[in-house]
């Protein structure tokens, strides 16, 4: 018997189907139904707790470094001996100390001994202020507008204090009550920049010079001069670029990494094969001339619908005209599920919405291929404004452009390379369907990988494990895996073609 094999793999469910070919009909159906692991109350991950926990960790040993560094500091310089310093902090923890928000502005305006001018910096180590990784795409975010929200309207506020965030603590009434943010109300917030600026006014206003103030404050402790050294404003940063690019894995086809879904080339690779695979009245397909002209037209349209791809090919007045098959909701009246978004160019109109304004450099970007991809891995690869805005200085575009394009947030690779993308792209522009396209660019892969020599699918490699840092996409390719082989043992390892409705 030759049989298709159709699945809708969820979260939770495979829902599958055997549609026999020679009789045209269902001959099975089914699905398997698994749990998702999350937490059945809350719905979060089952390893949340574990990540949070990690996080705090890592986030008071950091701390700690930096406080063992100050006070390590101080010794080698002679301010202070290691018994005053313990001292200090003893006397801390057992006694009222002078208020530190009252040592700062003493500081910041004239000389103090180097016990306060500790317990100063001390304090200020301790909490450095907000700093953001990417402003544009955090102030989409609620929490984090609570937060950014809460700066703006201190910042205007430091200005009457001289800058400093501890007078303004001090001085300004809202900050009567309590002087550091509470659960969930942000309005003691302020920015790492602020405190920079206290420190800086405080340091000179102590008569240190420049190297001591750049050894306390920007030490990297990655950089071999000052290995172990975390100075009391470096950070890490969020997340690079090789950290990134260790998860990338390879192309299927190429000796090469794969390419960003971000990226023009993928947008139009993604939205051909949707153009290809879709059938109307028993099987029809769209002709490669319906497939460019929908193309085209979806470059001037964000989210198209089944009806559009319906007018541009010319049935939109035939009232027999029938999809085969309509993603997304369904409903009884049919002319309201023609309505249901059809794929479309995403990152394509994601640029194309943030360069509105500028029209020239719009032009270079969507026509120059190169270009257009490379602004998609570079979105990709940066994930803090200083590494994005470095990046994004290199490309031939306006100030202006490249402001607006770090307001855009995206991550993720597609399966394949760039170049595999652009070889097998016009190959399903003439209407072939991916295995035939593969087939005739990479001969013998396609096949190699499907043939009735194996039995079943084999398990993922651990190549393949490491690639997918998901949970819940692993238990679902682990489930999807079972009900395969399942069809495969009963019906024979026959192969026609493998149609997958993905709901992830």
């Amino acid at each position: 018997m030759k049989y298709s094999l159709g699945l809708d793999i969820g979260t939770t469910s495979i829902g599958w189907a055997v549609v026999n070919e020679d009789r045209q009909r269902i001959e099975d159906l089914g699905v398997r139904i698994f749990e998702r692991p999350e937490d059945p109350q809350t719905g979060e991950s089952l390893a949340k707790p574990r990540r949070d926990s990690r996080s705090t960790r890592r986030r008071l040993k950091r701390r700690r470094e930096r406080l063992d560094y100050l006070k390590r500091f101080f010794v080698e310089h002679q301010l202070l001996s290691v018994k005053q310093i313990s001292d200090l902090l003893t006397y801390d923890k057992v006694h009222s100390h002078k208020d530190p928000y009252v040592i700062r502005r003493q500081a910041i305006k004239q000389k103090v001994p180097n016990d306060e001018l500790f317990v100063a910096l001390y304090h200020i180590a301790k909490r450095r202020g907000y700093k953001s990784n990417r402003r544009a795409v955090e102030e989409k975010d609620k929490e984090n507008g609570k937060v950014l929200s809460a700066i703006k309207a201190n910042t205007l506020l430091l200005s009457r204090y001289s800058g400093s965030v501890a007078i303004t603590l001090l001085e300004e009434e809202k900050f009567a009550k309590h002087k550091r943010n509470k659960d969930g109300d942000y309005n003691n917030s302020f920015i790492r920049a602020d405190f920079e600026s206290e420190i800086l006014a405080i340091l000179r206003v102590q008569g240190w010079d420049t190297n001591w103030i750049d050894e306390l404050l920007y030490a990297n402790p990655n950089e071999t001069e000052t290995k172990g050294k975390s100075g009391l404003l470096y950070q890490r940063p969020f997340m690079d670029g090789a950290l990134i690019n260790k998860m990338r894995g390879k192309c299927q086809y190429e000796d090469a990494p794969r390419a960003p879904k971000a990226s023009y080339s993928f947008d139009v690779f993604r939205l051909v094969q949707e153009l290809v695979h879709l059938k109307y009245n028993n099987g029809k397909k769209l002709s490669s001339e319906e497939i460019k002209s929908c193309i085209k037209v979806f470059k001037e349209i964000k989210d198209p619908s089944y009806a559009r791809v319906k007018k541009i090919i010319g049935h939109d007045k035939d009232k027999y005209f029938r999809f085969d098959y309509i993603r997304g909701k369904q409903n009884q009246d049919y002319q309201e599920n023609e309505k249901n978004k059809f794929g479309g160019l995403r990152f394509y109109h994601t640029v194309k919405t943030a360069l509105k304004d500028l029209p020239e450099d719009w032009q270079k970007v969507e026509h120059d291929i190169e270009l257009f991809d490379k602004v998609g891995e570079i979105l990709t690869f940066n994930k803090d404004d200083k590494s994005l805005g470095d990046a994004l200085s290199k490309l031939d575009l306006s100030d202006k452009a490249k402001n607006q394009l770090m307001t855009i947030n995206v991550s993720g690779f597609c399966h394949l390379s760039i170049e595999a993308l652009r070889k097998l792209t016009p190959y399903l522009l003439e209407g072939n369907t991916y295995d035939k396209a593969v087939e005739l660019v990479y001969p013998g892969h396609f096949l190699e990988k499907l043939s009735g020599d194996k039995n079943e699918l084999p398990p993922l490699s651990e190549e393949q494990l490491h690639q997918l840092t998901n949970p819940v996409v692993k238990r679902a390719i682990s489930q999807t895996r079972k009900v395969i082989n399942a069809v495969v043992k009963k019906y024979g390892v026959h192969y026609n073609y493998l149609e997958q409705h993905v709901k992830m």
